[in-house]
């Protein structure tokens, strides 16, 4: 399952920045890296890959939080919460997850 697809439960658009709509919250998604994870007969066989989401919102933020995360969680990927901060040139808070999973491919 990409992760487009995990995030497809939230119900908040979600897309591969830039963000052009005018929801008052949504999730973007970067490829941040994949890694080799398994190796056998002199080549990869398995591939973790991690991803940097964002939650972009003016309303509180903790059931979105707990929202995306338990998506994500549910299609197996590992999230990690990195930071939050508000942009004051959207104004809206800024959350900042990490998200990994092994064997996906980019999308």
């Amino acid at each position: 399952m990409t992760i487009a697809q995990a995030l497809i439960p939230t119900g908040l658009p979600c897309c591969h920045p830039p963000y052009a709509g005018d929801a008052d919250a949504y999730v973007t998604y970067s490829l941040l890296g994949q890694t080799g994870m398994l190796y056998a007969e002199g080549g990869e066989a398995e591939t973790a890959v991690s991803y940097v989401v964002n939650i972009y919102t003016a309303a509180p933020y903790v059931a979105l939080l707990r929202q995306v995360k338990a998506a994500l969680e549910a299609a197996g990927y590992i999230v990690t919460i990195d930071t939050e901060y508000y942009e004051d040139a959207i104004k809206k808070r800024h959350i900042v997850m990490t998200a990994e999973i092994q064997g996906d491919v980019y999308g």
